[in-house]
């Protein structure tokens, strides 16, 4: 890179693809600890909104985009909690709005 030669009549330069190779290796190596514990971090709260999703379509006995549907409609129930990686839904909640609305269900089936 520091020896780098300019392709006449361009703005642009002629790098060795060698030491190229070489920095960007060095850069890997050289990713700050913090940097893999924060990507860590992100993917680790993206699986456990994923399973509260799957937690909440198995007691449903849905699909785990209908309870996203549902969420995203504001028919499911209120959040105990928002955080910056998702909500938290206490199961007993859950366990309840699952209840009540299969005896919905039932009593539509009636009609």
């Amino acid at each position: 890179m520091h020896h780098a030669r300019h392709v006449p009549f361009s703005t642009q330069v002629m790098v060795d693809e060698d030491e190229v190779m070489e920095l960007v290796d060095q850069l890997r190596f050289n990713f700050p600890e913090e940097m893999k514990q924060a990507n860590w971090t992100m993917q680790e709260q993206q699986r456990l909104i994923s399973e509260a999703h799957s937690e909440a379509a198995r007691i449903m006995a849905w699909d785990k985009r209908r309870v996203v549907t549902y969420i995203h409609r504001g028919s499911f129930p209120a959040p105990i909690q928002s955080l910056a990686s998702g909500r938290v839904w206490r199961r007993d909640d859950v366990e309840d709005f699952a209840a009540a609305w299969r005896a919905r269900q039932v009593g539509r089936r009636r009609r």
